[in-house]
């Protein structure tokens, strides 16, 4: 079993994965559209909510949300065995906004003259430094140094427990925040570190249209986020659909359709008439 996948299998706020078999990657959303066909970079920003998918979002940033987030993620555990292994620390910053009004993500395309992971989508971050009191004082400086960001307009709301990344080795942090109003434009990024930035509505990340699920192997199933400037994938994914699960659950997670078995799942992939890899 992988690291991501037990990562999937210990998450106590996803309980929606399949319960299935077989050892072909493809794609599954909800039960109202077929199977995700690859997806191809689209080029375009959409901030508005798509017709008929999602609820209104205008109360995603309150302060009553914002306080239901904090005790939410003060129940989330993460087990010490899979960071246990870690021999390094990271935090990454989950930076709400807004765009134009409407509540929205912020994501980092990393820069190609990066030794890993490059050309990837992420949250801003990056390894704890022995300056850093805190993984929060991680994520902030790390965010700044990427962004040209200044920390006054940083709020920071909570953070989550820490996940390891794909290999093992490090032990990543995610605090999330607000950034409000963002123009992206303003933005002085780091070209050594950070390739552009995009930002993505609430609405858009939880239409059925935009996510799904890679499935590799029986043991193996990943969340994915498509048909915004680039796919997200890996552990961004992974914490993304933690947030949004926290953040909008009324939107969020009664999207999925979640096949039990075998034969549901052959009856979702038939429905599509196609099998597709990632």
């Amino acid at each position: 079993m992988t690291q991501g996948s037990r990562i999937i299998r210990k998450l106590r706020f996803s309980r929606r994965y399949l319960n299935s078999s077989g050892s072909s990657s493809s794609i599954l959303r909800c039960s109202r559209a077929p199977v995700f066909a690859r997806s191809h970079n689209s080029g375009t920003i959409s901030t508005s909510s798509p017709k008929g998918t999602c609820s209104n979002f205008s109360d995603a940033f309150s302060e009553e949300n914002k306080d239901r987030l904090v005790r939410q993620l003060g129940r989330m555990r993460i087990p010490k065995s899979l960071v246990a292994r870690c021999s390094e620390e990271a935090a990454v910053f989950v930076p709400f906004c807004l765009v134009n009004s409407i509540p929205s993500l912020l994501f980092t395309l990393r820069s190609s003259q990066l030794n890993s992971h490059r050309g990837e989508v992420s949250f801003p971050g990056g390894k704890r430094d022995p300056e850093d009191n805190s993984m929060v004082d991680t994520a902030v400086r790390e965010m700044e140094e990427e962004l040209g960001l200044e920390r006054s307009r940083v709020q920071v709301w909570a953070q989550m427990p820490a996940f390891p990344d794909r290999v093992g080795k490090t032990a990543v942090t995610p605090v999330i925040g607000f950034l409000g109003e963002i123009d992206l434009n303003s933005l002085k990024l780091n070209p050594e570190e950070v390739e552009s930035v995009f930002t993505l509505s609430l609405a858009h990340l939880c239409s059925p249209q935009n996510h799904g699920y890679t499935k590799f192997t029986s043991q193996a199933v990943y969340p994915l986020f498509l048909n915004g400037p680039h796919k997200i994938w890996g552990l961004t994914a992974i914490v993304l659909e933690q947030v949004l699960l926290i953040t909008v659950p009324e939107s969020f997670q009664k999207q999925f359709f979640r096949p039990v078995n075998k034969t549901l799942y052959t009856a979702s992939m038939k429905e599509s008439g196609k099998k597709e890899s990632d």
